[in-house]
């Protein structure tokens, strides 16, 4: 992430610092060659529920607010480098979301939901942006079939996931 203000490159890492546990440790450069080490961003301990190490960190700033999200959840400040807050709806659906700036002032974000091991499907969310800085997320419009008449449905003894067959796909 680069600075404007600063001239500088931030450049997170997931680390484990063997006292305080999983964090964010951040990196600083002017050039993306030459990095010194900062205080990191944050230790996941301050924040319950959020995971170990936090993986996969997006950071970004949208409006007045502040985002960072990492194993699955979401973090809001109202500075780029915190104290972050840990919303109530803090977790996201699927992992490793990453997001990025779309028309209109709207964000689009991207994760994977596991089913059979890492990574297997990938959903897509609109971001909504509430006063209070958190985020609600909602389908896409964009990427939402068109609607006609209803599909038949026809039961054919199965239980669980896949019991329904749905007719003229």
């Amino acid at each position: 992430r680069h600075d404007p203000n600063t001239g500088l490159f931030h450049v997170l890492i997931t680390a484990h610092d063997l006292k305080a546990g999983g964090c964010l440790a951040r990196l600083v450069s002017r050039d993306m060659k030459e990095f010194d080490y900062r205080k990191p961003l944050l230790y996941t301990r301050d924040f319950p529920g959020t995971g170990g190490e936090p993986e996969c960190a997006d950071w970004f700033s949208w409006g007045e607010w502040h985002y960072l999200i990492y194993n699955g959840c979401y973090l809001v400040s109202n500075d780029a480098f915190g104290p972050w807050r840990l919303p109530e709806n803090f977790r996201l659906d699927g992992s490793v979301m990453k997001t990025a700036p779309f028309t209109r002032n709207r964000r689009i974000g991207t994760a994977w939901i596991s089913h059979v091991g890492f990574g297997f499907r990938a959903i897509f969310r609109e971001a909504v942006q509430r006063p209070d800085g958190t985020l609600g997320w909602k389908f896409v419009r964009e990427m939402n079939p068109a609607t006609g008449d209803p599909l038949k449905v026809e039961p054919h003894g199965l239980t669980g996931r896949g019991r329904e067959r749905l007719a003229g796909l």
